[in-house]
């Protein structure tokens, strides 16, 4: 009885084993293969209009799967850092100049951008005289002209084609006045025109976004016209641009599917191109509430006036991008269409800060494929399950040749 309980247990298990892949990619409608190149350890894509239109709402039925037919953990990222270089420079008015010994003493007050706002910088850049030299000044900073605070002590020259005109004065210097002393100076040698530089890097989040020409129809019932476009990829829509032409002022309301449906934006929409007044507005902005509506009706006010003369429509929208690691396979795919399928949760997207600053190979979707059509199965996929079932039938086998066995005994 042990023994028929034990190969009951051990069929169940051998049985249940290598099932589990093939169920859920069957629960999936679409593919596409994703062709990878270069050498770099990530590889990234991004999310097409196709995938868009079949895919889950919110990405969420994504999943990745390798030539082993085993998932790839991946991470969908919306925008990145864009790192920018800025440059802020103050001129610089000569308060006095004296000489005490060999010592030149030049001081300088720093001039505001704008009235009642405070200076700050990081470096001071001189304009060197002509002729070679090399000299030492030391610099203080005051916020009245009459206390000064040690800064430091530096060089300028000029030799050749080459010069040093630019000295540090710490990270953000707040000083409103400088004193330069030039050191050993009998040559009498003059700096002037002093300018304060504020160098600094920042970074701005900087979505990745498409733009495309839609098409459109337009309809004028009474007053008004109602212009329709199709969005059947359920593309996020970022902005709404609208070729017209002739000078025009014109309210507008948005809305998901027809007139009555959902409201989504109300505004103006103008156009004066006047000999004194030159201002355009003809674009819908929906980057603080963007839309994925699958049909949109603008609904546009004309009074008493004429329609307007629409020429395009242009939508600009989000996309994603993927990033995955390459595992050493020769072919990936991106599986999608499943509504029940729920966000994979993988730890590389803790690591994302990281991989963001490490190279990453682009890659490219290919051709949808449909899941439930006659698609040939990959020859790997064949073998593993045919090695699989083979493994199946040989346990059926010995269990039945087993318990044979044990009959003819009793």
């Amino acid at each position: 009885m042990i023994v028929r309980g034990s190969v009951i247990v051990i069929l169940i298990w051998m049985l249940a084993m290598p099932v589990f892949a093939a169920e859920n990619l069957d629960a999936w409608n679409y593919f596409a293969p994703i062709y990878t190149e270069g050498s770099s350890k990530y590889k990234a894509f991004f999310v097409t209009e196709e995938v868009y239109e079949h895919a889950s709402p919110g990405l969420t039925d994504l999943r990745i799967v390798d030539a082993q037919g085993e998932y790839v953990p991946f991470y969908i990222q919306s925008g990145s850092n864009i790192l920018r270089q800025n440059k802020i420079i103050y001129k610089s008015e000569v308060v006095q100049s004296f000489k005490k010994n060999n010592d030149r003493y030049i001081d300088f007050a720093i001039i505001p951008l704008k009235n009642n706002t405070d200076v700050s910088g990081n470096s001071l850049i001189f304009e060197l005289p002509q002729g070679n030299f090399l000299k030492h000044i030391e610099i203080y900073g005051s916020n009245d002209g009459d206390s000064w605070s040690y800064i430091g002590k530096d060089y300028v020259f000029r030799a050749e084609d080459r010069e040093k005109n630019e000295v540090p004065v710490g990270g953000k210097s707040k000083y409103t006045y400088y004193r330069i002393v030039i050191l050993d100076n009998p040559e009498n040698i003059v700096l002037t025109n002093l300018r304060l530089s504020n160098q600094y890097t920042d970074s701005q989040w900087s979505s990745f976004v498409k733009s495309a020409q839609v098409d459109f129809d337009v309809k004028t019932d009474k007053n008004y016209s109602l212009v329709t476009f199709s969005n059947r990829q359920k593309l996020t829509i970022k902005q709404i641009f609208l070729e017209v032409e002739g000078n025009f002022q014109r309210n507008y309301k948005m809305y998901g599917d027809n007139q009555n449906g959902v409201l989504l934006k109300s505004g103006e929409l103008y156009n004066l191109q006047l000999e004194n007044v030159k201002v355009s507005g003809t674009n819908i902005d929906l980057s603080s509430t963007p839309t994925s509506v699958q049909t949109i009706t603008i609904k546009i006010d004309n009074r008493d006036d004429r329609p307007l003369n629409i020429k395009s429509v242009r939508i600009e929208y989000y996309i994603d991008k993927l990033i995955f690691p390459d595992m050493g396979n020769t072919s990936y795919q991106l599986y999608f269409g499943n509504d029940k399928a729920t966000k994979p949760k993988y730890e590389i997207e803790l690591q994302k800060t990281y991989i963001e600053k490490e190279q990453q190979d682009s890659c490219g979707l290919g051709d949808i494929e449909s899941m439930h059509k006659d698609v040939p199965v990959p020859s790997y996929l064949n073998m593993k399950y045919v090695f699989n079932g083979i493994m199946v039938i040989i346990s059926i086998l010995l269990i039945v040749l087993l318990i044979s066995r044990m009959n003819v005994k009793r």
